[in-house]
C-alpha cells in the first residue's frame, strides 16, 4: 500500500504546478534528498491522488526548474537546486555518471566560418 500525502488541489491553479511546488518544498526541506532518486511517476501519482499525466507534468516542471534530472530508463534524480551541482560546486554524482560523447572522425572543423 502506498502512503498517501495530504494534498488538496486548489481549483484556481493547475494541479501539476501545485504538485511541483509541493515536491520543491520537500526537496528544499531535505525530505527528498539531493542525489537520490525521485519516486517513480506512478508512485507519485498514487501518493498525491492524481493522474499519471499530472505526476508526469509535475516532474517535467521540476526538470525545467533545474531541481531534477531524468536519465532514460533510470528515473529522475534530485539535483542541487539551481546549479545542477553538488555541495561546494562539485558536479553531482548523477551528472558525473552521464556518458560523455567522444569526438569522432565525423566531426569536422570549419575554419572558413571565422572569416
Amino acid at each position: 500500500m502506498v502512503a498517501t500525502i495530504d494534498f488538496r488541489v486548489d481549483p484556481t491553479s493547475y494541479a501539476y504546478l501545485q504538485m511541483a511546488e509541493h515536491l520543491k518544498a520537500r526537496i528544499e526541506s531535505g525530505e527528498l534528498e539531493h542525489h537520490r532518486a525521485l519516486p517513480a511517476e506512478r508512485h507519485l501519482a498514487d501518493q498525491y491522488g492524481v493522474s499519471l499525466g499530472t505526476a508526469r507534468r509535475a516532474t517535467e516542471e521540476l526538470r525545467r526548474r533545474g531541481l531534477v534530472c531524468t536519465l532514460r530508463s533510470k528515473g529522475s534524480y534530485v539535483i542541487h537546486p539551481r546549479t545542477g551541482s553538488g555541495q561546494h560546486g562539485q558536479p553531482s554524482p548523477v551528472l558525473r555518471s552521464l556518458p560523455v560523447a567522444e569526438p569522432t572522425a565525423d566531426l569536422v572543423a570549419f575554419p572558413d566560418l571565422d572569416r
